[in-house]
């Protein structure tokens, strides 16, 4: 059958000639080309949260200052583009939302958090995993340090909870009603993006897919594990309670 992502056997191969070869960095491709998965030094898979901040780290030694970036995108993204005086412009999950606000925005390059590719308007119109390899392969070791430095202080989890679609949206009005009091901004760009602070955020979105809601959360590594656990703990009961 047809698999999307590289297999199992696919990153052990590719991990053993990280290993042996004493290599930076181990890069795998779908079929299809758009997604790209990273292996450390160690033989680690990467995030494709640190995929995405890879290659804006690459566009931002480009000269490249505005980009648009999915609204689940971790905040280490946003922070490194502050860093270096660029804009962040929020779209919808899903590639073809990215591009939208690229192109309403006039940001040159974009990518989600939840996926692994990257787009650059004036080399592609779509998510291309090869444009985000070369982008990788070209970073030097300090740059990978500093990426790789930056994206450890967070911790994203993302899940989604079994729910009719006909509830999702009393769903999630009732959990932003619950959960606003402990929120210091919430955005409505997709679903309910709750900032707890400046280092912790709450998504809460319906499926357009399945009867489902996607909730992922962020916050520092020692927080995020009981952050999730709080949110999909409190769903679970208010969907108990309404269907």
């Amino acid at each position: 059958s047809r698999n999307p992502d590289p297999t199992v056997d696919d990153l052990r191969e590719l991990r053993a000639l990280v290993r042996c070869n004493s290599l930076d960095l181990g890069l795998a491709l779908d079929l299809d080309g758009d997604r790209l998965v990273v292996i450390d030094k160690t033989g680690r898979k990467l995030t494709t949260d640190v995929t995405l901040l890879f290659c804006v780290a690459n566009a931002v030694r480009l000269g490249i200052r505005n980009f648009a970036i999915s609204v689940d995108t971790s905040i280490s993204v946003k922070e490194f583009i502050a860093s270096h005086n660029g804009t962040v412009y929020y779209s919808k999950v899903g590639e073809a939302n990215v591009f939208k606000k690229m192109s309403e925005s006039g940001a040159e390059a974009g990518g989600e958090g939840s996926s692994a590719g990257f787009i650059m308007s004036k080399f592609n119109m779509c998510r291309d995993g090869l444009l985000a390899g070369v982008l990788i392969s070209s970073l030097d070791r300090k740059s990978i340090t500093d990426c790789l430095r930056l994206s450890s202080k967070y911790v994203q989890i993302r899940s989604k909870l079994a729910a009719d679609s006909r509830l999702h949206k009393d769903l999630i009005e009732r959990l932003y009603d619950e959960l606003g009091p402990i929120s210091s901004e919430a955005s409505e760009i997709d679903g309910i993006k709750l900032i707890i602070d400046e280092n912790s955020w709450v998504l809460i979105r319906p499926s357009n897919t399945e009867h489902a809601v996607r909730i992922s959360v962020e916050s520092l590594a020692d927080k995020a594990s009981a952050l999730y656990e709080q949110i999909i703990s409190r769903a679970k009961l208010v969907y108990d309670e309404i269907r």
